[in-house]
Formats: C-alpha cells, sequence, structure tokens
C-alpha cells in the first residue's frame, strides 16, 4: 500500500474477495462482508422517511389488489375461466412495472447519496482502520442496498399474487404449457427472480453513479433524468422507426422488467413475436452494462477516496 500523503489520501489497495490458497472461499472476508451488510442495513431502515418510503412500495399492490378483486369479484368484469393464464400473467407484468418505477425511485434517494455522505463525514477511515478491505465495503454496501430494495420489490409481488389466487382460484384453463399446473408456482418463482435481479442492477447503478459524481443531489438527478428521459426518448424513436427497430430496448424503465418479460415466456397463451424477445434481451444487456460500469466507478473511487473528513 502507498505511504500516506500530506492531506491524508491514500491510494486503497487492500485486496480483493477470492479464494484462499486452498482453493476454499475465504470465510473471515464473508464474514466481514456480511457484517458490514448488517451495519449498512440498519442504517438504511433508520429514520421516518426511509419507513415511509419503503412502505410506498406498497401502493401499486394495492392498486392491483383493487383490480384483481374488481375483475373476480364484480361480474360484468369477471375473468372467463379460459383468460385466466392470461390475466394472471398481465397483472404479475404490472406488479413488476409498478415496482421498477419505485426501485428506481428509492435507489437514486437511498442508494446513490450513501458513498458521498460516506466521503464527506470521513467514515472511511473509520471503516479502514479497522481490518476491512476495500471489497469489504464494496460488497457489504452492495449486498444492504440490493436487500432494502429487494425487500420493497418482494413483499408486492408476493402480495399480489396471493391476491390472485384468492381471486381467480387455482383454475389453469388458457396456458400454453406442457403442465398447466405450474402457473402459480412458476409465476411466484419468475416474480420474485426479477425483482432479485432489479434490485441488484439498481443497487449498483445508484451505488456506482453517487461514488463517481460524490454529491447526492447530482446522483439522484441523473438517475431519475435518465430513466424517465430514456423512456419519453425510446418512445419518440417507436414512433419514428416502429418497433421493429428494437429502439424500444433503450427504455430504462421498460427493460427493469426484461427478466420477467424472458422468464415468463413459458406462461405466455399466445408466443409473442421474436422482436419482442429480442427487445428485452438488448435491453435486460444495457442495464447489466450500466450497473458493471457503476462497480467499476465505486472500486475507482474507494481506490483513490481521501480518507479524511470533508475531502470527497
Amino acid at each position: 500500500m502507498n505511504s500516506p500523503r500530506a492531506d491524508d489520501a491514500v491510494q486503497l489497495d487492500r485486496g480483493t474477495l477470492g479464494l484462499a490458497p486452498d482453493g476454499r472461499v475465504d470465510a473471515d472476508a464473508v464474514a466481514r462482508t456480511l457484517d458490514l451488510a448488517a451495519v449498512f442495513g440498519r442504517e438504511l431502515v433508520r429514520g421516518v422517511a426511509r419507513s415511509l418510503l419503503l412502505a410506498s412500495a406498497l401502493l401499486p399492490a394495492a392498486g392491483l389488489l383493487l383490480y384483481i378483486a374488481v375483475r373476480s369479484r364484480v361480474e360484468q368484469f369477471a375473468v372467463a375461466p379460459d383468460e385466466v393464464a392470461a390475466f394472471a400473467l398481465e397483472t404479475m407484468r404490472l406488479a413488476s412495472r409498478g415496482g421498477a418505477v419505485w426501485a428506481a425511485f428509492a435507489a437514486a434517494v437511498v442508494g446513490a447519496g450513501q458513498v458521498p455522505r460516506d466521503l464527506r463525514a470521513g467514515a472511511l477511515l473509520l471503516y479502514f482502520t479497522r481490518p476491512v478491505e476495500r471489497t469489504d465495503y464494496l460488497l457489504g454496501r452492495t449486498v444492504a442496498t440490493s436487500g432494502w430494495l429487494a425487500a420493497g420489490l418482494i413483499v408486492p409481488v408476493c402480495l399480489v399474487w396471493v391476491g390472485l389466487i384468492w381471486g381467480v382460484g387455482l383454475r389453469p384453463e388458457g396456458i400454453g404449457s406442457a403442465n398447466p399446473w405450474l402457473l402459480w408456482p412458476g409465476l411466484l418463482a419468475v416474480g420474485l427472480a426479477n425483482a432479485l435481479l432489479q434490485a441488484c442492477l439498481l443497487a449498483l447503478t445508484a451505488l456506482g453513479i453517487g461514488a463517481w459524481l460524490r454529491h447526492p443531489t447530482g446522483a439522484l438527478l441523473t438517475i431519475v433524468g435518465a430513466v424517465g428521459g430514456s423512456a419519453i426518448a425510446a418512445h419518440v424513436f417507436l414512433a419514428l422507426w416502429g418497433r421493429e427497430s428494437l429502439v424500444g430496448a433503450l427504455d430504462l424503465h421498460a427493460s427493469l422488467s426484461a427478466p420477467f418479460t424472458l422468464l415468463s415466456r413459458p406462461f405466455e397463451p399466445v408466443v409473442p413475436p421474436p422482436v419482442a424477445t429480442l427487445e428485452a434481451a438488448l435491453g435486460l444487456g444495457l442495464w447489466f452494462g450500466v450497473a458493471t460500469l457503476g462497480w467499476f466507478a465505486f472500486a475507482r473511487t474507494l481506490r483513490d477516496a481521501p480518507l479524511g473528513r470533508g475531502r470527497s
């Protein structure tokens, strides 16, 4: 490790989380990461504002539960038996899209400001004077933020899934898979996988942008502007060039639900056009690229970060 400069800014190079010489995972590194994630997680649930923000994740689910009740209990709007699969799939897709809106905003508000606040408060000096490596901090922040976002995404998905079973029962008609009884467990698995992936991608993106800009408000505006602006631009380009152009993949909000789109293909009553699948795959690839850049921005900021208070 380089020697400290006069301004306490040091080059952080404290190793990486990897395999021990005998090929096993470094248990101490895993324990440090989990301990840090627990500390950061408690920090994320502290305060009335953050509790209210987390509770607001239930609002889209509440609206969908009311929609399910109307479609299942009001006779003139009731779902036909042969439309159960399509109705369930579309409702879970709406839950995914609603959750993506909340998660993008929550990541911008909560996730993007964590690293700038640590830099400004000189908290890295506290962390790195203990036996904590750079990667422990990286993974700890990522796990805690992903877990916080996942909590706000998974609970609404489960509520909507339970509401669907309560509303339309276990009727499997109208599904095109070989085993129609896989509809309900399959939709739950797809919804949970989609929520976890959304949480991880947004956590890495928010932490990376926050670390790169080192300014919470600037990072918040960047994330919200990028997601909202990409949606507007994608709709304009689709109107100009048509769906076959695949420009819909540029819509960062729609692309957050790409895992649901791709994983739910076996449950589609009607096979969607290939362009929809390709567009979803490209959009998901775009998010993986953004999240990867976020990780490297986060790591580079820590490598060159000043440890002194107020030197961000």
